[in-house]
């Protein structure tokens, strides 16, 4: 199919910003709308880890280049061998980059929230985005897109598992963040998919003495509204 080309295109022309973009979105659609190709694409015999990758180490500066590689990046993140060889190459820390330099792009931080929870199951990924201060990006991505339901949902994923099994990070996470969390979740009441995906964050950070008893009572006066 034309999809190899396509890879191998990436790669000769990585310099190209213009041709990086298209390329991307095209890797994107291909991969959503065929779940076939999109296996090829992943498994490393096509390489199409490794070229979005690359694109996104060499245009860290071009928004839309790093918005549709975190897209692509969640898409192919599809088994944990993949998972696991995105970190390796550096794909957490090129994602949490991205959501520092360009923090006003909503899509962006969205994209890249999802990517990171996906990437995020493998425990040395957590670990490592975890390190990269991740989550003080996650919460400023909550503060400064509140009105984006994607990146609350993403983000309150994404919290939820920086929090498992770290009961440092559930400190952190409590001590920064509980207000923006409780927040959203009020004004979001009516949204079942954020409300309940900010329910599932919260229970993951108290499911341990994680916090004192007025924090606590915070989250159930919430969770009972």
């Amino acid at each position: 199919g034309g999809i190899d080309v396509v890879i191998s295109a990436m790669m000769v022309h990585r310099d190209n910003s213009d041709f990086q973009e298209i390329a991307l979105k095209l890797l994107r659609i291909v991969c959503e709308e065929e779940e076939e190709i999109k296996l090829k694409v992943a498994d490393g015999e096509l390489g199409g880890v490794d070229a979005v990758i690359t694109a996104m180490q060499q245009h860290r500066n071009n928004e839309a280049i790093q918005e549709i590689g975190a897209c692509n990046l969640s898409n192919l993140a599809i088994n944990p061998e993949i998972i696991s060889n995105v970190g390796d190459k550096g794909g957490i820390k090129i994602l949490i980059r991205a959501m520092l330099l360009h923090s006003d792009n909503s899509k962006l931080q969205a994209f890249s929230c999802r990517a990171l929870w996906t990437l995020c199951e493998n425990e040395w990924n957590r670990a490592v985005a975890i390190n990269e201060k991740a989550i003080t990006l996650v919460l400023d991505a909550l503060r400064g897109h509140g009105e984006t339901t994607a990146v609350l949902e993403s983000g309150f994923d994404l919290l939820s598992r920086l929090a498992t099994n770290d009961d440092v990070a559930k400190i952190e996470i409590v001590e920064e963040g509980l207000d923006d969390i409780l927040l959203a979740m009020v004004r979001y009441r009516e949204n079942q998919k954020v409300y309940s995906k900010g329910i599932d964050a919260l229970k993951n950070l108290f499911c341990d003495e994680t916090a004192d008893g007025l924090e606590m009572q915070g989250v159930l006066q919430v969770i009972s509204q």
